[in-house]
């Protein structure tokens, strides 16, 4: 379903990112959707001023959703609990998952004392110690 995306629809998405902690609940769209009102020509009702403000509106959303989706990886990965991803859409999940990876692929690197191993493309690969060393 494409949501009809509006100035006043951005800066109500911003004011509910900025109010909490979670994610606020955005359609698999909702990009695609901003991309197209962000594109419309100024004749069509809407002003240069008026994208000018909503592309920095849609930049400061996404910046806080990058900076709570960084913090709910880490809170995942050191914690282990399954994490609520319902609020974001699937290129967020596809940034959430690549976080976990390479967070916990540090976490290993850590734990086997320094030993940098390259990050493996199926779960199952054992990993390859090289010759670089973390001191």
């Amino acid at each position: 379903m494409t949501e009809v995306i509006t100035y006043e629809t951005l800066r109500e998405i911003q004011r509910n990112e900025k109010k909490g902690e979670k994610l606020v609940d955005l359609t698999d769209g909702f990009y695609t959707d901003v991309r197209e009102y962000l594109n419309r020509d100024v004749q069509d009702d809407i002003s240069a001023t008026e994208i000018r403000n909503a592309t920095a509106i849609l930049s400061d959303i996404q910046d806080r959703r990058e900076r709570k989706i960084l913090s709910l990886a880490l809170r995942t990965v050191r914690s282990k609990e399954a994490p609520n991803t319902s609020e974001m859409t699937t290129i967020e999940k596809d940034l959430f998952e690549g976080l976990i990876k390479m967070l916990e692929n540090h976490k290993k690197n850590i734990e086997n004392g320094g030993v940098v191993q390259k990050p493996s493309e199926g779960d199952a690969q054992e990993p390859e110690e090289t010759a670089e060393k973390i001191e």
